[in-house]
Formats: structure tokens, C-alpha cells, sequence
């Protein structure tokens, strides 16, 4: 198992570019929880690197969705009163798996005075990035939608 930690170049290279943090998982938890595309999987959000969030906000749900093959997302739904009439706020986050297909890997990989070795390709092999998206339309809503509420009871 790689050092989650490792790559700090390149991580920190990526978070420039970007704009934002990325929380890194190790790819074997993000796989035990395998969303299947158009089937949200309950998790807990105390057990992946965004546990802060559930210990600053009432988390009443939280889901990976996988929308299409290379395309994957974390949501946490929060409540909070002050709201009403729309008190659920979708927090979303994107997972990236598979860096090195990117087009801009090689030029990440340059820029962040780092090598595309056997170390690097080993730390992406066993990390997923993922980073928080900014709140779209759907940030407040008056209730949790079907499928997740299906999801978390099907549990």
C-alpha cells in the first residue's frame, strides 16, 4: 500500500491548478463502497477524509454516485434550520480515479518539478483524489430526494 501522503508536489501542484483542496482516499476503501452507475451508495462520512464535515454539520446522508464509468461523486446532505424552507444542502464531490489518463497529466507532472516514475504511478495507482465541487442549483432543497432516501433505507 502506498503512502497517502506521498506525491506532495504533485498534490500540491494539483490543488494550485485547480483552486481547491483535494482529500486523498486510498483506492481499496474507495472500492469497497463500488457505486454502481445510477445507484447511490450509502457511506459513512466519519469513515473517508471529509470526517470534518460530519463533525461541524448535522449529516443526515451521504452517497457515491457514479453517473458514468470515469465519472464518480460523493454527496452529504446537511441539514441546517436556518434554511426553511429549503434546510437539506447538497454538498458534492468529485472523485478523481484515474489521473494519469488526463490530458493535462503531463503537463501536471512537469510542472510540479516531479517524475512520472514507478513512485508516482504507484501513489495514483492506490489514491483517489477527490475535491469539493461548488454548490450548484440543486444546494438547497426542501427534501432529500427518492433515490437517496431508497439508498439509505435499502441499508
Amino acid at each position: 500500500m502506498t503512502d497517502h501522503t506521498a506525491a506532495p508536489r504533485f498534490t500540491a501542484y494539483l490543488q494550485r491548478i485547480e483552486g481547491r483542496p483535494f482529500f486523498l482516499m486510498p483506492r481499496a476503501q474507495w472500492i469497497e463502497i463500488s457505486p454502481l452507475i445510477g445507484s447511490p451508495v450509502p457511506i459513512v462520512v466519519s469513515e473517508t477524509p471529509m470526517a470534518l464535515v460530519a463533525q461541524r454539520a448535522s449529516v443526515v446522508a451521504a452517497v457515491a454516485v457514479r453517473y458514468t464509468a470515469p465519472q464518480a461523486e460523493i454527496h452529504i446532505w446537511r441539514y441546517d434550520v436556518k434554511d426553511s424552507p429549503t434546510p437539506y444542502n447538497l454538498d458534492r464531490y468529485a472523485v478523481w480515479e484515474d489521473l494519469p489518463s488526463s490530458r493535462a497529466y503531463p503537463d501536471i507532472v512537469a510542472a510540479a518539478s516531479t517524475t512520472d516514475d514507478h513512485n508516482l504511478r504507484a501513489f495514483l495507482r492506490d489514491t483517489v483524489f477527490i475535491s469539493k465541487l461548488d454548490p450548484g442549483p440543486g444546494h438547497w432543497q426542501a427534501s432529500l430526494p427518492s433515490s437517496v432516501v431508497a439508498a439509505i433505507k435499502s441499508t
